[in-house]
């Protein structure tokens, strides 16, 4: 008779991480193939402005994200890894796109300090709140524990006019090119930045006006092969794209038509609403958009609008 394994020590080491204080909750399952071993959940989901345990539901949560996130980390690692040189994720609005990319920059910085990354999108206002997002992260002293992660290294070199942030182990690692810079499309970065480990392009189409003009996502193809794609320098440099889709004719559309069948390049869609007619992206604490909320988007949208912004079609 085959026997049941034991998960006894598994459970006691994340027990004990919680009374550390390592982690405010966990909720986990074991499995092998399409059986659960073992499931369980542990901490409080929140602690402010009232104390709420964890329950069963959280498992559900965490399952019914578990396909978008983990495919999303998967194609990063990919990505970091040389494994593809082009990855282009399409996602609705307002349901975390940038902030799964700080986390990854934030990564991948620590893994190569010394490469530097450039981040470009459609004006430097949004770049400036992802400037401060990312000082937040890196912060020695901060609520992420980035420093726990990559012991030695740190912020040794900011400039908040040209919004770049230098990354090693003392001053003396400082580099002419940082290891993140930041930079919006159109702004003249010929001799100013360089991109060696990732080119990071966040939402290029500055809105509808944009996306409802053919002329004008011609000139932003132009401006973004020009003036983005051009400062990729080496062998080793990799591409990211996050962005909404607005239009066929977008940035990540073409790209997505140039490099058809090409094994070195990857694009993944999530609509809002799944085969269910369900959202994807329903997340707890009042965040992303419920199925009633997204249904009722779609009543007062057009189709075309609604299937290119929020199906990503």
């Amino acid at each position: 008779m085959q026997q049941t394994p034991d998960f006894s020590r598994a459970r006691e080491i994340l027990q004990n991480g919680l009374e550390a204080g390592a982690y405010p909750c966990i909720a986990y399952a074991i499995g092998c193939g399409e059986t659960v071993l073992d499931s369980g959940f542990m901490g409080n989901k929140q602690v402010n402005p009232e104390m709420l345990p964890l329950v069963q539901d959280t498992l559900s949560d965490l399952a019914s994200l578990s396909k978008l996130v983990s495919t999303t980390m998967v194609a990063l690692r990919m990505l970091e890894e040389g494994k593809i040189e082009l990855l282009g994720i399409s996602e609705p609005p307002g349901v975390g796109k940038t902030t799964l990319a700080e986390f990854f920059l934030a990564w991948t910085v620590g893994r190569n300090p010394f490469l530097p990354n450039l981040v470009g999108s459609h004006n430097n206002s949004f770049l400036g709140g992802m400037y401060g997002e990312m000082l937040r992260i890196l912060d020695e002293n901060g609520e992420y524990r980035w420093r726990d992660v990559f012991p030695g290294l740190g912020i040794i070199a900011t400039n908040a006019k040209d919004m770049m942030i230098g990354i090693g182990y003392d001053r003396k690692d400082d580099m002419r090119f940082k290891t993140l810079e930041f930079s919006s499309i159109g702004s003249g970065n010929a001799g100013k930045v360089r991109a060696m480990n990732i080119l990071y392009c966040d939402d290029l189409v500055d809105g509808i006006e944009t996306a409802m003009s053919i002329d004008r996502l011609d000139k932003l193809w132009q401006m973004y092969y020009t003036d983005l794609r051009q400062r990729k320098v080496g062998t080793r440099c990799k591409e990211l794209h996050i962005a909404t889709r607005w239009s066929v004719h977008d940035v990540l559309g073409r790209l997505e038509r140039d490099y058809e069948g090409d094994p070195r390049a990857k694009f993944i869609r999530f609509p809002a609403l799944n085969e269910k007619d369900e959202s994807n992206f329903d997340y707890p604490y009042g965040l992303g958009y419920t199925t009633e909320a997204l249904r009722k988007q779609r009543d007062i949208m057009d189709e075309p609008s609604f299937r290119a912004l929020y199906m990503n079609e």
